[in-house]
Protein backbone atom coordinates (compact mmCIF):
# COMPACT_ATOMS: atom_id res chain seq x y z
CA UNK A 1 0.00 0.00 0.00
CA UNK A 2 2.94 2.16 0.57
CA UNK A 3 4.53 2.18 -2.75
CA UNK A 4 1.42 2.70 -4.41
CA UNK A 5 0.61 6.47 -2.29
CA UNK A 6 4.74 7.19 -3.42
CA UNK A 7 3.53 6.10 -6.95
CA UNK A 8 0.59 8.30 -7.03
CA UNK A 9 2.01 11.23 -4.86
CA UNK A 10 4.83 11.66 -7.45
CA UNK A 11 2.74 11.20 -10.47
CA UNK A 12 1.02 13.90 -8.91
CA UNK A 13 3.70 16.22 -8.16
CA UNK A 14 4.87 15.57 -11.56
CA UNK A 15 1.71 16.80 -13.06
CA UNK A 16 2.15 20.40 -10.83
CA UNK A 17 5.48 20.37 -12.44
CA UNK A 18 4.20 19.91 -15.70
CA UNK A 19 1.26 22.39 -15.16
CA UNK A 20 3.43 24.91 -13.83
CA UNK A 21 5.82 25.37 -16.64
CA UNK A 22 2.53 25.44 -18.86
CA UNK A 23 1.60 28.35 -16.71
CA UNK A 24 4.44 30.36 -16.15
CA UNK A 25 6.11 31.38 -19.34
CA UNK A 26 9.22 33.94 -18.14
CA UNK A 27 9.41 34.46 -14.45
CA UNK A 28 11.60 37.50 -12.67
CA UNK A 29 13.76 37.81 -9.95
CA UNK A 30 15.78 40.54 -8.34
CA UNK A 31 19.15 40.62 -7.36
CA UNK A 32 18.77 38.53 -4.30
CA UNK A 33 16.77 35.77 -5.52
CA UNK A 34 13.43 37.19 -4.71
CA UNK A 35 10.62 36.42 -6.64
CA UNK A 36 9.25 39.48 -8.37
CA UNK A 37 6.25 37.93 -11.07
CA UNK A 38 6.22 36.34 -13.74
CA UNK A 39 4.56 36.16 -17.33
CA UNK A 40 1.68 33.94 -17.94
CA UNK A 41 1.50 32.03 -21.13
CA UNK A 42 -1.45 34.47 -22.42
CA UNK A 43 1.14 37.52 -21.78
CA UNK A 44 -0.13 38.64 -18.59
CA UNK A 45 2.49 39.96 -16.18
CA UNK A 46 1.30 39.26 -12.41
CA UNK A 47 3.52 40.60 -9.78
CA UNK A 48 4.73 38.36 -6.45
CA UNK A 49 2.08 39.16 -4.85
CA UNK A 50 -0.22 37.51 -7.82
CA UNK A 51 -1.95 40.53 -9.29
CA UNK A 52 -2.18 41.21 -12.94
CA UNK A 53 -0.16 44.29 -13.66
CA UNK A 54 0.99 43.66 -17.58
CA UNK A 55 -0.72 41.93 -20.65
CA UNK A 56 2.10 41.77 -23.12
CA UNK A 57 -0.03 40.97 -26.59
CA UNK A 58 1.25 39.15 -29.38
CA UNK A 59 0.95 42.15 -31.55
CA UNK A 60 3.45 44.35 -29.70
CA UNK A 61 1.07 46.19 -27.53
CA UNK A 62 1.76 46.00 -23.72
CA UNK A 63 -1.27 46.82 -21.67
CA UNK A 64 -1.97 47.99 -18.07
CA UNK A 65 -4.78 45.89 -16.08
CA UNK A 66 -7.21 47.97 -17.13
CA UNK A 67 -6.34 47.36 -20.83
CA UNK A 68 -4.96 50.95 -21.88
CA UNK A 69 -2.12 50.34 -24.01
CA UNK A 70 0.91 51.68 -21.81
CA UNK A 71 3.88 50.43 -24.77
CA UNK A 72 4.44 49.43 -28.03
CA UNK A 73 6.99 46.87 -29.13
CA UNK A 74 8.47 45.53 -32.63
CA UNK A 75 10.53 43.35 -33.82
CA UNK A 76 13.35 45.27 -34.19
CA UNK A 77 13.76 45.81 -30.50
CA UNK A 78 11.68 50.00 -30.50
CA UNK A 79 9.62 50.00 -26.97
CA UNK A 80 7.48 53.09 -27.50
CA UNK A 81 4.51 55.20 -25.73
CA UNK A 82 1.09 54.88 -26.49
CA UNK A 83 1.35 57.94 -28.40
CA UNK A 84 4.48 56.35 -30.69
CA UNK A 85 6.89 58.18 -28.96
CA UNK A 86 10.21 56.06 -29.08
CA UNK A 87 11.59 55.78 -25.24
CA UNK A 88 14.46 52.82 -25.96
CA UNK A 89 15.16 50.14 -27.65
CA UNK A 90 17.08 46.54 -27.17
CA UNK A 91 19.58 46.25 -28.88
CA UNK A 92 20.30 42.20 -30.87
CA UNK A 93 23.44 41.92 -28.36
CA UNK A 94 21.20 42.76 -25.26
CA UNK A 95 22.47 46.69 -24.56
CA UNK A 96 19.02 48.41 -23.86
CA UNK A 97 19.48 52.08 -24.36
CA UNK A 98 16.95 55.07 -23.98
CA UNK A 99 15.70 57.27 -26.51
CA UNK A 100 18.94 59.08 -26.51
CA UNK A 101 20.72 56.34 -26.92
CA UNK A 102 22.05 56.04 -23.06
CA UNK A 103 22.92 52.84 -22.19
CA UNK A 104 20.38 51.57 -19.23
CA UNK A 105 21.79 48.44 -18.94
CA UNK A 106 22.21 44.82 -20.18
CA UNK A 107 20.36 41.75 -20.71
CA UNK A 108 22.44 38.84 -21.22
CA UNK A 109 21.62 35.25 -23.09
CA UNK A 110 21.41 33.90 -19.60
CA UNK A 111 18.64 35.87 -18.71
CA UNK A 112 21.13 38.40 -16.42
CA UNK A 113 19.91 41.80 -16.08
CA UNK A 114 22.30 44.40 -15.48
CA UNK A 115 22.59 48.57 -15.01
CA UNK A 116 24.48 50.36 -16.88
CA UNK A 117 27.54 49.95 -14.36
CA UNK A 118 27.37 46.28 -14.74
CA UNK A 119 25.47 45.88 -11.49
CA UNK A 120 23.19 42.96 -11.37
CA UNK A 121 19.47 43.98 -11.00
CA UNK A 122 18.31 40.47 -11.09
CA UNK A 123 17.36 37.88 -13.56
CA UNK A 124 14.69 36.36 -16.41
CA UNK A 125 13.87 32.38 -16.94
CA UNK A 126 14.31 33.23 -20.30
CA UNK A 127 15.98 35.64 -22.51
CA UNK A 128 12.93 37.54 -23.74
CA UNK A 129 14.30 41.03 -24.10
CA UNK A 130 11.50 42.99 -24.65
CA UNK A 131 9.35 41.93 -22.13
CA UNK A 132 12.36 41.77 -19.81
CA UNK A 133 13.63 45.48 -20.62
CA UNK A 134 10.12 47.09 -20.77
CA UNK A 135 9.68 45.27 -16.18
CA UNK A 136 13.49 46.28 -15.33
CA UNK A 137 13.37 49.69 -17.09
CA UNK A 138 11.00 50.90 -18.74
CA UNK A 139 7.47 49.86 -16.47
Amino acid sequence: MRSVFKIVTLLLLAALVSLSDQLFAQEFRDASGRRLGHVEKDGAFRNAQGNRQLVFEKDGKVRDASGRILFQTDARGSIRDAAGKLLGNVEKNGTVRNAAGIKLGHISERGEIRDASGRLLGSSSQAQAINTAIIYFFH
